[in-house]
């Protein structure tokens, strides 16, 4: 109970307020009684209709509810109908299979007494795929014993048929009736025999590659010595027994396919591969005997090679001539190819007929067939051939580098004005031979050893000429105190010093010769391998990895005319340069009117400076390449405009001698740039900018040019440089100079 008459009067004030809300509420309510009537008013007019609705919702419920029971019912007697189908199609079938076993027991009686086999087999493939559950279940005491009868007459008939398959085939072997074998060959599937029936053919079709192998090897043996195929005559034995192989493969092929069924083609092959593997063993084993092939192997694993360019052949006396190995190479490279031929043959027809037998399944290929494919692989790799090859290719790599080796240090040694085209001639010549071998080990190796040569004997030889100099890798002063105690001492004779001229730039123009020709190499190898061979994509990539080795070597022989260029131009041009450019000193730059119109008409430096560069170029014109002249021209470039810079701040200008040195300047980059095919004009932007800042004629002009940010000109010259230059002029004064804001 409230006495406090401040809570009292607030509690009035609660009720108050809530009297006008309520009032407000009344208020609304009472205004929309109209509109409330109204819609009572249509809800009475509804409530026939929703009870029509209400009726006949249950109407549609009691519907449904007999038509799900109906439907349930109807279910359930179609699974009964399901299952008294399924016992009817048995009966039919246990049916059909007692019809076709009382034929197959009466036809196959008939046809083993008509010896008509082929037709006593198709009975008993058919009895053989008989259901053996209905079988079974026919074989029921309530069912009479006719039908265990039959039963027995046909395990008897069958084995009967397979004991008479089995002698006729060997009968027909023996007697060489060919298509009287082929047609028991036939029979044998259809008696489940596949495995039996192929390895009885492939027996029967191994003896013919054996005698096959036999009489051509014995006729090989038989051609004379001055034959004109005596060279590769086992090259010719192995590609005419490889040919008979894959006919036997092409012939019978679809025999197999179509009577043995799609992936039995690779037990087939895997039969006849033995003997394959035999008659190359003996053929083999002939070969190195006849070539004394492991002798000359021998020879070349136990000789020294060379290491030493001066060493002579004679203290190797039992080094096989390479000369001597090149028809030898040639027959190997040929027995090579020939086995590969035949192995990508073999290859080729397995994994087509793996890939009918198995089916893509959405495009992808099954785990079945990709475990097939890897088991054909594996057969292939592991073949008593693919041994053979294999031991047989390492042996050539090893011989085929001798010859690329040896032949190419002979080159080196004769040292003829052609040794890059033999040099060459002779990489093409090996590179191009097991190209031709078709093994991709063997050609990927051959490629190594190649690049080995270039890099570790054929460069080294060239870089220890270029090393020594033009003409011995001191400047001119050290050159002449040098070749003059040598010529006192009886070291050199004055000749001598032409000759080693000669000698440095024949190299140069050989590592020169060299760099373009290996691109050429490997562009021709490249061209050679996608005409040639069919690879997959992990051998492309390990050819190509071995192609680019020969770009890598070509760029090691760019760095070596570089450095030939570095050296003639350190010890011919340098020297030189520096004594014309001491000249420029002497010259005065502050000119006058007079003088800079006298200058104009004679100037004192730049034209006989350009003359003696001239003359200077012109004893190497004739004497280097194209190419290495006008590497020459732009090195000489780099050091003029080096010692032209450094001289002219020993010097002062004014404007006009500005100008003047803005006319020499462009006088010799036009020089220049006629002179070679080289881009001159980049050498000469600091010189030319150099010349801009002489030849202001205000030093606030400056302003006009200075702006590294504008993108207009892209100065080579840093502030303080700029700065440096203008100090130049003697008619700017060094405290302006020094205030300017760059």
């Amino acid at each position: 109970m409230l006495t406090n008459i401040n809570l009292l009067e607030k509690e009035l004030e609660t009720l108050n307020t809530r009297e006008k809300t309520l009032n407000d509420e009344l208020s609304v309510l009472l205004s929309n009684q109209d509109s409330i009537e109204k819609q009572m008013l249509s809800i009475k007019n509804l409530v026939p209709a929703i009870q029509i609705i209400t009726q006949d919702a249950h109407n549609l419920s009691n519907t449904i509810t007999f038509t799900a029971a109906l439907a349930d019912n109807i279910s359930k007697k179609v699974r009964e109908l399901d299952v008294t189908k399924r016992h009817v199609v048995a009966c039919l079938r246990r049916a059909n299979d007692i019809i076709d076993l009382k034929k197959c027991t009466d036809g196959v009686k008939l046809a083993l007494e008509d010896e008509e086999y082929e037709q006593a087999a198709a009975h008993i493939h058919r009895y053989l795929n008989i259901d053996s559950t209905s079988l079974q279940l026919s074989d029921d005491p309530a069912e009479g014993s006719g039908l265990h009868q039959a039963l027995l007459s046909l395990e008897e008939a069958e084995k009967k048929l397979k004991q008479i398959v089995n002698i006729k085939f060997d009968q027909a072997v023996e007697i060489g009736h060919l298509p009287e074998a082929m047609r028991f060959f036939k029979i044998f599937p259809l008696l489940n025999l596949h495995q039996i029936g192929l390895q009885k053919f492939c027996k029967h079709l191994c003896l013919q590659i054996n005698n096959h192998g036999e009489q051509m090897l014995k006729k090989t043996l038989e051609i004379p010595f001055n034959h004109k195929r005596y060279p590769v005559l086992y090259s010719d034995y192995l590609t005419s027994l490889f040919e008979y192989i894959a006919d036997i493969v092409e012939t019978y092929q679809p025999l197999v396919e179509t009577y043995y069924g799609h992936g039995k083609l690779f037990n087939f092959v895997s039969m006849l591969q033995s003997a394959c593997d035999t008659q190359v063993e003996h053929a083999m084993s002939s070969y190195k005997s006849k070539r004394q092939f492991d002798n000359t192997y021998r020879r070349i694993q136990n000789s020294s090679t060379l290491t030493n360019l001066n060493q002579s052949d004679s203290s190797s006396a039992d080094k096989p001539d390479p000369r001597e190995l090149d028809d030898f190479l040639a027959e190997i490279t040929l027995i090579n190819a020939s086995c590969e031929l035949y192995l990508r043959f073999i290859r080729r027809r397995l994994n087509a007929d793996c890939e009918a037998a198995y089916p893509l399944v959405d495009n992808v290929k099954t785990d079945a067939c990709l475990q097939q494919l890897k088991e054909i692989e594996k057969f292939v790799n592991q073949s008593g051939l693919s041994r053979i090859l294999h031991a047989f290719i390492n042996q050539y790599i090893t011989i085929e580098d001798y010859f690329m080796r040896e032949s190419i240090y002979k080159a080196i040694i004769i040292d003829s004005p052609n040794m890059v085209d033999d040099v060459f001639f002779i990489l093409r010549k090996c590179l191009k031979r097991s190209t031709s071998s078709a093994n991709v080990e063997g050609i990927c190796a051959m490629l190594n050893h190649a690049v080995s040569i270039l890099d570790s004997v054929y460069r080294e030889h060239l870089y220890v000429r270029l090393k020594a100099g033009y003409p011995s890798g001191f400047d001119l002063s050290q050159a002449y105190t040098v070749i003059q105690s040598s010529i006192q001492l009886g070291k050199l004779q004055g000749n001598d010093i032409e000759k080693l001229k000669q000698i440095f730039l024949t190299t140069f123009n050989n590592v020169e010769t060299t760099y373009g020709n290996l691109h050429t190499l490997k562009n021709l190898l490249d061209e050679e391998l996608k005409k040639s061979l069919t690879l997959n994509e992990h051998n492309k990539t390990k050819i190509d990895s071995c192609l680019n080795e020969l770009n890598s070597v070509a760029n090691r022989f760019k760095d070596l005319i570089e450095l030939a260029c570095q050296q003639l131009s350190a010890s011919a041009i340098k020297p030189r340069i520096k004594t014309l450019m001491d000249i420029y000193i002497t010259v005065n730059h502050k000119l006058s009117e007079d003088e800079f119109s006298q200058f104009e008409a004679n100037d004192p430096f730049i034209q006989n400076f350009i003359v003696q560069v001239d003359l200077l170029f012109a004893q190497f014109k004739s004497v280097l390449s194209t190419a290495n002249y006008d590497r020459l021209v732009s090195a000489s470039a780099n050091e003029i405009v080096t010692m032209w810079e450094k001289v002219l701040f020993k010097c002062g200008y004014n404007r006009l001698g500005g100008l003047q040195f803005d006319k020499e300047v462009r006088s010799l980059m036009i020089y220049l740039t006629n002179a070679t095919s080289l881009p001159i004009r980049d050498k000469f932007q600091r010189l030319t900018q150099i010349a801009t800042l002489l030849t202001l004629e205000k030093l606030k002009e400056i302003h006009d040019y200075w702006d590294p940010t504008s993108g207009k000109i892209t100065w080579r010259l840093t502030p303080s440089e700029v700065r440096q230059i203008l100090n130049l002029r003697t008619d700017f004064r060094n405290d302006d100079v020094r205030a300017l804001k760059l």
